[in-house]
């Protein structure tokens, strides 16, 4: 699933947002309106007065603050030249984007017809390359053995939450039935990432499963939800990178101390600050038992770092190649036929202009050197300006 990811100034407010920056943002515009303004010559009254003047903030020795990325810098222009960006932003990551709560139902669903454990090995052996090999993270048992008793049971890791560990069943067990109706490219890419969580202790297992089950069922849903559940699978990467750059050294930490390892790491970071940042996957980290709390300081740290590298501008970018994808065969994250039905649907789009999803052949420099194929010349294809458009009118709009 990772690899899919590698994927006019408007005003008015979201009834759900909060619309204040973030003190990090507002000082990151500060610094783009300060470079782009042009300067002008200072009197020597006002050089003497700015000389004297007792700074704002002083910044303990050794810990000035790091001169921001390409990568960063290019954000905040992109959120200074359309507010857009930064109230997609603020939605996406407040309690209006949550899907925390769908894990509540998940007893209620209907019933999956359960593979025999002999159908989930072939599976496992046909598409996960050295299925065989893979163990447990001890070395004691082969994964398969694991895998069967989740599918049937749950993990073990949630007996004392009951509603949690059913979860994790229903998960992999959905899993499984929406591998047996992919073709086989599809199955391979699913497949070994839910080996791969099986290599690791159970609170990544757990983290694993509920992040694939979120992703694939929202993939049956209206255009909202497939891009939510691209956003959740989206946050999880973030989470992940805040949790390396916060912990440069937890990739390598053995058993001797399990609170330093990456997965309780993760786990700790979600009951900490899960619901302030909309992520998915909170009930299921409470249940890690070597997850640890974190202190004001560190949970602000976690906050400001999650909301440095996240970036509306990747989520629109996968969304967009998403769609653009030619081959009938790709595997897709959004149903280009949802998003057909949402744009020719008056009561829904907000006045959203329906024929701009598709090829604009009067204006091709819109999208750079892409182009639809001939048997695609009727299906959605976008440019950067109409996709930001949509996400406009499908999650600000009132």
């Amino acid at each position: 699933m990772r690899a899919i990811f590698d994927l006019f100034k408007k005003t008015s407010s979201h009834p759900h947002v909060d619309q204040a920056l973030s003190e990090e943002v507002r000082e990151e515009k500060a610094v783009v309106e300060a470079t782009s303004a042009p300067s002008s010559p200072a009197t020597p009254a006002a050089s003497s007065s700015s000389s004297s003047a007792k700074p704002k903030h002083k910044r303990e020795k050794g810990k000035e603050k790091k001169p921001a990325t390409e990568e960063e810098t290019k954000k905040m222009e992109r959120y200074h030249a359309d507010p857009r960006y930064q109230r997609l932003e603020d939605f996406f990551l407040s309690p209006a984007a949550s899907t925390e709560n769908a894990a509540k139902g998940a007893a209620e669903e209907s019933p999956i017809e359960l593979l025999s454990d002999d159908d989930v090995g072939t599976l496992m052996r046909l598409h996960v390359d050295d299925f065989e090999s893979m163990k447990c993270r001890r070395g004691e048992r082969q994964i398969l053995e694991l895998i069967l008793n989740s599918y049937h049971n749950g993990l073990p890791l949630y007996d004392k939450d009951p509603v949690v560990k059913q979860h994790t069943a229903r998960s992999i067990q959905f899993i499984f039935d929406f591998v047996i109706k992919q073709p086989g490219n599809v199955q391979k890419k699913i497949l070994s990432r839910l080996a791969d969580a099986f290599t690791a202790c159970q609170a990544e297992q757990g983290r694993v499963l509920d992040a694939m089950y979120g992703s694939l069922s929202g993939r049956d849903k209206n255009l909202k939800d497939q891009i939510i559940a691209a956003v959740d699978e989206y946050k999880e990467r973030v989470l992940d990178q805040v949790a390396n750059e916060l912990n440069p050294n937890a990739w390598k930490q053995d058993d001797s101390e399990p609170t330093k390892q990456l997965p309780h790491i993760m786990s700790s970071y979600k009951v900490a600050v899960g619901h302030d940042l909309a992520l998915r996957g909170v009930k299921t980290a409470i249940s890690d038992t070597n997850k640890f709390d974190l202190c004001s300081k560190k949970k602000k740290k976690v906050i400001s770092t999650f909301r440095r590298l996240f970036d509306v501008y990747d989520i629109i970018q996968t969304f967009k190649n998403d769609v653009n994808q030619q081959s009938l065969e790709a595997e897709r994250l959004i149903d280009r036929d949802q998003l057909s039905r949402w744009a020719g649907n008056s009561e829904e789009n907000h006045g959203f202009p329906s024929h701009s999803i598709f090829f604009d052949e009067d204006h091709p420099e819109a999208y750079g050197e892409s182009k639809p194929l001939e048997e695609n010349m009727y299906q959605p294809f976008l440019s950067d300006p109409v996709t930001l458009d949509v996400f406009e009118h499908l999650f600000l709009k009132p």
